[in-house]
This record gives C-alpha cells, structure tokens and sequence, in this order.
C-alpha cells in the first residue's frame, strides 16, 4: 500500500512542502512512481531514464505499454523560445495557456535541442509536453533533474482524479506506486491536448479555456 502524504501550501510551499518535493524527486531520479497534484488533476509520475518509464505507467494504469505519456517540464529560455516560435508560425497566442493547462504534441524534430536532452532518448515520433503553472510542482520538476513524465492517476477508461479520494482504489494497493502526495482539490479538468505540425493543429482533447487560443474560425486539421 502506498504512503499518503499531505502538502501545506502548493502555491506557497512550507519548509516542510520543500521536503516531501524533495522525496519525490529522489523517486523520480530512480525511475520510480509515485501519485503527485498538479493545477488540473492528480497525476501518476516517475523520471530518471525514459526508457522503460512511460511503459511502467502505462501498466500500473492497465494500457497498451507504447500508450504516449507527456512529459511535464518549466519555462526555461530554451521551452521559452520554443513557445515562441510556434507562437509565431501559427499565429496562436500559445502563452496564454503555458504554463497552463494545455499539452503541446509535437514531432520529435521540432522539439529536439528545446528540451532535456534525456527526453530525446524516447523512441516516440511525437512527444507530447507541459508546463506547469503550480508552483510546487515546478519545484518538483526542478529538483528532479528538468522533466518528469506524467499521465492521470487513474485506471484507463475512468475518470480522472480531482483528489486524492477519486484516485482509483488499485492504484493505491500497487506495489509500484511508492507515495501519495495530497494537497486537496485539484481543478478536476484534464489539460488541452492540442497537436502541431507542419500540417497545422488538430485538437487532441477539448478544454474551455482552449478558445482563449483558438478562435472559432481557426483552421484545423
């Protein structure tokens, strides 16, 4: 059974906040699972090597292993610039939403010299991305080396946890996941999943904020 934990403040994060973050990025660095928040829902997450940890993920939520996992990362200069210059091809504000709820799908191409280096060493064509807006999560990502891969803590085909009580009860009896870190209610609304390519967007998953971004009028493919 997995140990609970509760954060203080994930906005403002107590000294005793910075230690759990702490812990947590220690699993990450060993490539194992634990259950974190984030601003939209309770994640599964885990770093280190890429290789082998989306595939763990995908069988603690009972998937197809090659299922592509997204990775969370911050707004570095380099995350930064990438934004930009895909703001500026496809003539999308994509700053209003990153950080934010919103998950970019990208072809390994454009993403490659953007990013950690280690995110380069998966075999997927497409790489999905985030950046956070919550601060103890971003510390997280920090302190666990720059990345953290990251998909809902819930067994596929149920509904994505907006607290720790909505985590599916077989993930909390896994021998893979290490710890639960509460901090109360999430936002409860999965990230927009939105793809860009040459080709242009094509809209992945829905969000209401997603307009904020895409007109109606916006051509998708």
């Amino acid at each position: 059974m997995a140990r609970l934990i509760k954060l203080s403040n994930s906005y403002n994060p107590t000294d005793e906040d910075v230690k759990i973050v702490g812990e947590c990025a220690c699993l990450a660095r060993q490539g194992k699972l634990f259950i974190f928040p984030t601003e939209t829902v309770y994640g599964i997450m885990t770093g280190g090597e890429v290789i082998g940890a989306k595939e763990k993920i995908n069988l603690t939520k009972r998937r197809d292993v090659d299922t592509p996992v997204a990775f969370l990362v911050n707004l570095t200069k380099k995350v930064r610039d990438l934004i930009e210059a895909l703001s500026n091809t496809h003539q999308i504000p994509l700053f209003k939403l990153m950080p934010g709820p919103i998950t970019l799908v990208l072809e390994r191409q454009i993403v490659n010299s953007f990013v950690p280096a280690k995110i380069m060493k998966t075999n997927d064509e497409l790489i999905g991305i985030r950046i956070p807006d919550y601060p103890v999560l971003n510390l997280l990502i920090k302190k666990a080396g720059g990345y953290l891969l990251a998909s809902s803590a819930n067994i596929t085909g149920r509904a994505e946890p907006k607290n720790v009580a909505d985590c599916s009860q077989e993930l909390w009896s896994n021998s893979e996941i290490e710890l639960v870190v509460d901090a109360g209610e999430t936002a409860g609304e999965p990230s927009a999943i939105l793809k860009i390519s040459l080709k242009g967007l094509r809209v992945l998953r829905k969000h209401p904020r997603l307009s904020e971004i895409l007109p109606e009028n916006h051509q998708i493919f």
